[in-house]
């Protein structure tokens, strides 16, 4: 990551000495107006607004502008300070968008504040995004106590500019095109123009050249991103699943039904809240012979209430409960030796599907099926491959 960010500070030192050469004298305005693209800083908290960046930057590039930003840099230090610094100072337009987090703080103020101050001190015209209060957002994400007295006051800033306030992701991405397409129209910066509109063929490859360097990077920083997310580490305290007749009573009639128990420890690798919701996990049944069960699933902590959400803002425990109807299968699914319970999930905003199996042997409890995790301990957590219903790279 160190490297692919010196690479980057690298590239935009040469944008930002080509940028100088554009200036309002080199181009006649009234002719380049309508061809011109604009740079569009996007500044927000990350974790908890990953869908909402990644709309946003999409649209922007639709609308046939450059989208700049943090997805280059990664966590923020003082070395990545001037970068961002950096990029501002080349931004036509500056966007912010606000949620329900202050975001990591350098000497008392986030990142994001940061830049914003900045932004203001340059004189980049700022366009702010700010969440609706009344929509529901997840508990982990929220800030609280000082944290939340800070956002407050950032809020109140950000109201003294220009801002819309948004309700989900599309309401932002439409908000933030047709006000971007107004301050345009009313404050037009010097912007970029074709490299056959008064650029030099040795400047227009170096555009394409770097264009081309700063795709790699954010295809660079996507990998090293996918390969440290999630960040939770699963431990098994206990798992068991049981099989039941429920008409063994009645002469030749079987009503076959599975039922899981499964007790789980998590934390965070880092310190960023991860939340996702229970009626999106998926929770099935393997046997040594290829057959499977989906089992319906429901979640509840240690003193056995009932979770309808699950947000990991430090240790804690919960436990997996699942049932469904066997008869689908067949005998030799009952006559197995061994099994397994397959745990898949969803975090908010990862676009990726992450999932774990357990495997569990044979156990008898008064001739009843069953099965059981002989160890507990670490969980491999994989990432799924949805298209497929495989598994790949373990995290």
């Amino acid at each position: 990551m160190a490297e692919a960010g010196a690479r980057a500070y690298r590239a935009l030192g040469r944008l930002q000495r080509l940028r100088s050469g554009f200036s309002q004298r080199s181009y006649q305005p009234a002719q380049l107006m309508s061809d011109k693209k604009y740079s569009v800083f996007i500044s927000s908290t990350f974790e908890d607004l990953r869908p909402q960046r990644e709309a946003v930057l999409k649209a922007i590039l639709e609308n046939g502008h450059f989208p700049l930003g943090m997805e280059l840099w990664g966590a923020a230090d003082e070395q990545q300070w001037q970068i961002i610094k950096r990029q501002i100072d080349v931004a036509d337009y500056y966007v912010v968008i606000i949620a329900h987090r202050y975001g990591s703080q350098h000497k008392g103020t986030s990142w994001t504040e940061m830049e914003y101050n900045y932004a203001i001190e340059r004189e980049v015209p700022v366009l702010g995004f700010i969440l609706d209060e009344k929509v529901e957002w997840t508990p982990g994400f929220i800030d609280k106590e000082a944290a939340a007295k800070k956002l407050d006051a950032f809020k109140r800033k950000a109201k003294k500019k220009p801002v819309s306030f948004w309700k989900d992701t599309e309401d932002l991405r439409t908000k933030v095109v047709l006000a971007l397409g107004k301050q345009i129209q009313s404050t037009p910066r010097i912007g970029w123009i074709r490299a056959d509109q008064g650029v030099t063929s040795v400047t227009a490859n170096e555009l394409a050249r770097l264009s081309e360097e700063n795709a790699k990077l954010r295809e660079e920083n996507a990998r090293l991103a996918a390969d440290e997310h999630p960040n939770l580490a699963f431990e098994l305290d206990s798992a068991l699943v049981t099989a039941r007749n429920y008409n063994e009573n009645h002469w030749g009639a079987t009503d076959w039904r599975l039922s899981s128990d499964m007790m789980l420890s998590v934390t965070l690798k880092k310190g960023v809240p991860v939340g996702f919701a229970p009626a999106k996990v998926s929770l099935t049944v393997h046997s040594e012979d290829d057959q499977s069960l989906s089992l319906q699933t429901v979640f509840s902590d240690s003193n056995g209430r009932t979770l309808k959400d699950i947000s990991i803002s430090g240790p804690m425990s919960f436990r997996v409960s699942g049932s469904g109807k066997a008869g689908s299968l067949s005998s030799s699914f009952l006559e197995s030796k061994n099994i397994k319970l397959v745990f898949s999930f969803s975090p908010i905003g990862y676009t990726q599907q992450y999932s774990f199996a357990i495997s569990l042997e044979e156990v008898r409890n008064q001739g009843r099926p069953q099965w059981k995790a002989s160890t507990g301990g670490a969980i491999a957590l994989e990432i799924t491959d949805s298209k497929k219903g495989n598994h790949s790279t373990g995290v």
